[in-house]
């Protein structure tokens, strides 16, 4: 589960193994409400930058709430969605954190940094889905960071939208 300031190790982010959920387990946040993001998204407090693509708006907490991330959905249904979670990451069992290469996946490089991604599929309401994660981890000074970048996308739409997951994970910098 992703808190707060705090990203505690879970199954769709930065945890053991990989579930297939839907767009509205991942964010509660809806097209129209809170804040909106569009174009170039910087953020000092974790030094990266991301680009979503200028036919799409992402939506997050309200505009007085800490920045933790986005949701951008694909489809009129909210059905495909890339979600973004970004926070420091703590283990609730006050265990060191593991190394993000022990959860598995391909490695992927954004300039310096290494991350992971992993694809899932599953059965939802008896439509298949597919969900695809990447996941970064940093350290700033004493403090471990990490992000996710989500998608959920029913298996039919997938060539579409993992476009889009592309684009937006090319996009993305670590400052």
């Amino acid at each position: 589960m992703w808190v707060a300031l705090v990203v505690v190790l879970s199954p769709l982010g930065l945890g053991q193994g990989l579930e297939i959920g839907t767009c509205g387990e991942v964010s509660t946040a809806k097209p129209g409400e809170g804040q909106s993001y569009r174009g170039t998204v910087r953020n000092s407090d974790y030094g990266i930058r991301v680009t979503i693509p200028r036919e799409l708006t992402g939506w997050g907490a309200a505009p007085t709430a800490p920045f933790h991330g986005f949701v951008i959905y694909l489809d009129q249904r909210g059905t495909s969605c890339i979600n973004l979670d970004v926070g420091m990451v703590v283990n609730p069992d006050n265990q060191p954190i593991p190394p993000v290469e022990e959860q598995g996946g391909i490695p992927v490089r954004i300039g310096s940094r290494i991350g992971f991604r992993r694809v899932s599929h599953g059965a939802i309401g008896g439509k298949q889905f597919e969900s695809v994660v990447v996941v970064f981890r940093w350290k700033r000074g004493d403090e471990t960071y990490g992000l996710a970048l989500t998608l959920i996308t029913p298996t039919l739409a997938a060539k579409e939208t993992e476009a889009v997951f592309e684009r937006l994970v090319s996009s993305l910098r670590f400052q």
